[in-house]
């Protein structure tokens, strides 16, 4: 959806929508209601549960015709957190990512794995003095992001700076089912050894290029709104992390465990006055304990909004 500095024409909103009616599936979107005793859900109280990508390529916004009439029907929105303000997070991200006077990474891994940290440095044009005021987990997360980029994916292009930009722009409230900084302070409370894991998997998976493949994976079925290809996803990631230190607790905590809470915060959305569009990552919604099973095990109906637009 373009940007615009003004109220559109007629001829241009014409133009708008029928760029938004070009597009089919993308994302993964379902209205989650209680159904009343009579079997009419009120018109009011509902969740538009939406499955986003943290990362995207230029041409993958999530627009399309039930997705802006879900926000437009919706009294607020809800993400995971607010992407808006870059600067702050980056500035949060390094005061709890670097290690203070006194400290430094080599204090923290073996030996090996300090050389091969100075290795992916070497290869990226990163001094060793940049690279040793780290922490591993912030670090970590430079790796991964560097793999993402090889397969095209850029933060700056993810679901929720749409979402949230369409909602600025109509006085759609935001609030955050998280917030940033606790998503930070989740990562970087871990312990000094689960941060070495973490580091260590983040190597491996670049040489072996299992980000970028899973990346590309991700946005795929993202792009297409498959859920069957989410639930195998899902399945896949409980299979190939179960033997992997930081990848156990990655599937275990930061996806089932956060699920569990998602849901819990859905449920107290539903219980304000008027509509929510409830927005996280989409693995988040797939898999046993995810937020699609998880809701209608609770006693709530929820439809997929696009099905009908194949």
């Amino acid at each position: 959806m373009p940007a615009t500095s003004g109220p559109l024409s007629e001829t241009q909103q014409h133009d708008v929508l029928a760029q938004i009616d070009a597009v089919g599936r993308r994302g993964f979107l379902y209205e989650v209601t209680r159904p009343a005793s009579d079997g009419a859900a009120a018109p009011d109280q509902r969740l538009f549960l939406y499955g986003t990508i943290h990362l995207g390529r230029v041409g993958s916004e999530p627009f399309n015709r039930p997705l802006v009439a879900a926000l437009r029907r919706s009294r607020r929105l809800a993400l995971e957190a607010d992407p808006t303000d870059a600067a702050a997070t980056l500035q949060l991200a390094l005061q709890l990512g670097r290690y203070g006077d006194g400290d430094d990474l080599q204090r923290h891994l073996s030996a090996d794995l300090m050389a091969r940290v100075h290795a992916f440095g070497s290869k990226n044009g990163l001094s060793d003095d940049q690279l040793e005021r780290f922490r591993p987990w912030l670090l970590a997360n430079m790796v991964t992001l560097r793999d993402f980029g090889e397969a095209g994916l850029d933060p700056a292009l993810g679901s929720e700076l749409y979402l949230s930009g369409f909602a600025r722009a109509r006085h759609i409230p935001i609030v955050e089912i998280e917030g940033l900084e606790a998503q930070l302070h989740l990562l970087a409370g871990l312990p000094d050894a689960l941060q070495a894991a973490q580091l260590d998997e983040a190597l491996s998976e670049v040489d072996d290029h299992v980000a970028t493949n899973e990346g590309k994976a991700l946005f795929d079925v993202w792009l297409t709104a498959d859920a069957e290809a989410g639930d195998a996803l899902v399945a896949d990631l409980h299979r190939d992390e179960a033997g992997k230190a930081f990848g156990r607790y990655f599937v275990e905590t930061l996806i089932d465990q956060r699920d569990r809470t998602m849901a819990d915060k859905a449920e107290a959305c539903l219980a304000l006055p008027g509509n929510t569009f409830f927005a996280v990552g989409a693995l988040h919604l797939f898999g046993p304990a995810g937020l699609i099973r998880e809701l209608a095990r609770r006693g709530y109906r929820v439809v997929d909004l696009q099905s009908n637009d194949r």
